[in-house]
């Protein structure tokens, strides 16, 4: 099982000594990303016989929580809203509900671009393969056409 250095999951831990503990960690430290987001680095150490022996990610969080490992992300104007890549899933965090939900389009594609009109609620993502634009009704937005697909599918 890899092991992970710079963040570990130490049970037991309250998260702020554990933030701490991170914090004094030299090149551990994250990466504000305003509205109470941030980026964390994670340094993985791979079993032996492994392509590479470390593999380095970004866990996303608002606040103490930690919302996943994330390749491609963005947030809204606002804050409220934060659409990210995590483990070839497309998520979207509603910061107002604390809920984060599948908006997966189809097959999976790297996003590009994320474009957010919040006063319209909705939210444009572009992608890099010849996969078409996702355009995504946000919770609490616009009422949309029938024809939108909307951001239901709940993650707990």
């Amino acid at each position: 099982m890899p092991r992970t250095t710079c963040q570990m999951g130490v049970t037991g831990f309250a998260p702020l000594v554990l933030a701490a503990l991170l914090s004094s960690v030299p090149g551990c430290t994250s990466q504000d990303r305003g509205h109470g987001y941030r980026l964390v680095p994670v340094t993985v150490i791979n079993p032996p016989g492994s392509f590479e022996g470390l593999a380095h990610y970004n866990d996303l969080y608002h606040g103490l929580r930690k919302l996943g490992r994330v390749g491609q992300y963005g947030v809204s104007a606002s804050g409220r809203y934060a659409a990210f890549e995590d483990n070839g899933k497309l998520r979207l965090f509603d910061n107002r509900s604390n809920r984060i939900r599948d908006i997966t389009d189809g097959e999976f594609a790297i996003p590009s671009n994320f474009e957010w009109d919040e006063s319209a609620g909705f939210l444009e993502i572009d992608y890099y393969e010849s996969h078409a634009p996702s355009r995504i009704r946000l919770p609490g937005g616009a009422v949309a056409a029938p024809a939108e697909r909307s951001a239901e599918n709940e993650i707990r």
